[in-house]
């Protein structure tokens, strides 16, 4: 599978107001590179200010070898027309085909960060239960992924794309299978959801 290459950071006002046309001039380099497979990018909707970008490239290494290049540092400066502070970044290799979820109208982004004594081996079990039923939730864009943090061993994320919050809310309040699930994932991680409306970059 790909690999995805999420950057989270606090956006500049030019960055909420059009996430497209502030990063084009980085992200038109970005797409040339080998290996470059999509970018989507979008802001959170719960404080309308964080911002995401996600790259998928082809492998981990793809990353790397533009990442080694003379020009980087450059395109480094390019993307700060986007960010207003530190940027915190990714990669996970996910379970399957990840192009539907960032494409649908909202993307649940999770991050499941083991709590102390707990191992990834307690928490992969009720991911994958929490995903398949996600799987047949009506309104949930299929398929819903996880997969591990390469930067934080503690650290697994899944994601989903729904019609909107509200759908995803009210999915789970009235769902007897999920709120059980969720649980018991709750039990051996900290569990941070967020909703955040991706575009994407098309040069």
């Amino acid at each position: 599978m790909p690999i995805i290459e999420i950057a989270t950071f606090p956006s500049t006002t030019e960055f909420i107001s059009d996430p497209i046309k502030t990063g084009a001039p980085a992200f038109s380099k970005i797409v040339q590179a080998e290996g470059f497979h999509g970018l989507y990018t979008g802001t959170q909707v719960e404080d309308e200010k964080t911002g995401y970008l996600v790259v998928i490239w082809e492998t981990y290494e793809h990353h790397k070898i533009v990442t080694e290049q003379a020009d980087y540092p450059q395109l480094i400066e390019t993307l700060k027309a986007c960010f207003s502070g530190s940027i915190d970044v990714q990669h996970v290799e996910f379970n399957a085909d990840i192009s539907a979820v960032f494409e649908a109208p909202v993307t649940e982004f999770a991050a499941a960060t083991l709590k102390p004594g707990e191992t990834k081996e307690d928490a992969i079990l009720p991911v994958q239960k929490l995903t398949a039923a996600l799987d047949n939730t009506e309104g949930t864009v299929k398929p819903a992924v996880w997969g591990a943090s390469r930067e934080r061993a503690d650290t697994l994320i899944f994601c989903v794309g729904w019609p909107s919050k509200q759908v995803h809310l009210d999915s789970v309040k009235g769902s007897k299978t999920l709120p059980p699930i969720i649980g018991d994932l709750r039990a051996v991680v900290e569990l941070s959801p967020v909703h955040i409306h991706f575009k994407k970059f098309a040069p």
